[in-house]
C-alpha cells in the first residue's frame, strides 16, 4: 500500500507539473517577444554610432562615419523656420533641420530635399509630440537614410515610435536634450 500511495503522488505531481510547465514557458514566451518588440523601431543616436563604430564589418564602420559626420559636421543644411525654407552652404544639402510643428514642409515636393540623408526633428514639449511623421510619404526625399527626433523632455523610446509611420528605407533615431 505504501509504495501505490507514493506512485499516485508522483503520478498526481507529473500531471501538474505539465500544464504547469507549459504555462510558464508561454508566459516566458510572451515576455521575451514584448521586450523584443519593445522600441523595435527607434534607436538612440549616441548608441547606434557606437554600436556600428564597433562592429566587425566594414560596411557598418562605413555608415557609422557617414553618420558622424552628418550629425558632427557642418555640411551644407536646410532649416525650416516657421514654414520657410532656408538654404545654409554651398552644394545640395545634406542635412534638414526643423521643429516637429513644420512638418507639413516636408511633403511638398522640392528639388532641394532630394540629396537630404539626415533630417533632425526638434520636439520641444509633449504638446507637439501629437504631430505624426509618415516617412514613407517623404519619397521625394531620394536620398534619405536618418531622421532624427530630439526632444526637449524626457520621454520613452516606445512613446517615439507613436510619433512615426514607419518606412523601411529610413533609420529613425533619437535623443534626449534638456536645456538647463
Amino acid at each position: 500500500m505504501k509504495t501505490s500511495l507514493l506512485q499516485v503522488c508522483k503520478r498526481t505531481l507529473n500531471r501538474v507539473q505539465k500544464p504547469v510547465v507549459f504555462f510558464l514557458s508561454v508566459l516566458i514566451i510572451i515576455t521575451l517577444a514584448s521586450v523584443t518588440v519593445f522600441s523595435q523601431n527607434t534607436k538612440e543616436l549616441h548608441q547606434t554610432i557606437q554600436l556600428l563604430q564597433r562592429s566587425t564589418t566594414s560596411l557598418d564602420q562605413i555608415k557609422a562615419e557617414n553618420l558622424r559626420k552628418l550629425v558632427y559636421e557642418i555640411q551644407p543644411a536646410i532649416y525650416i523656420i516657421n514654414r520657410e525654407v532656408k538654404t545654409i552652404g554651398e552644394g545640395k544639402p545634406l542635412v534638414g533641420e526643423l521643429e516637429i510643428s513644420d512638418i507639413s514642409i516636408l511633403y511638398f515636393k522640392n528639388s532641394i530635399f532630394e540629396k537630404v540623408e539626415f533630417l533632425k526633428i526638434r520636439v520641444l514639449s509633449s504638446t507637439q509630440a501629437k504631430t505624426i511623421l509618415n516617412i514613407p510619404l517623404l519619397a521625394h526625399f531620394k536620398s534619405l537614410q536618418y531622421i532624427q527626433f530630439v526632444f526637449s523632455y524626457s520621454i520613452s523610446p516606445d512613446s517615439i515610435d507613436a510619433l512615426y509611420v514607419p518606412d523601411s528605407r529610413v533609420a529613425v533615431l533619437y535623443s534626449i536634450e534638456i536645456p538647463e
